[in-house]
């Protein structure tokens, strides 16, 4: 969970250069 909290920045950045089928996996993987 520290790694999540800790990247709270990139969280709103990465996914939205992303297609929503890409974020939806990515989100899974960080445990969102």
């Amino acid at each position: 969970m520290a790694q999540t909290v800790a990247q709270p920045t990139a969280t709103p950045v990465v996914p939205a250069k992303l297609p929503l089928k890409a974020i939806a996996p990515w989100a899974v993987f960080f445990g969102v």
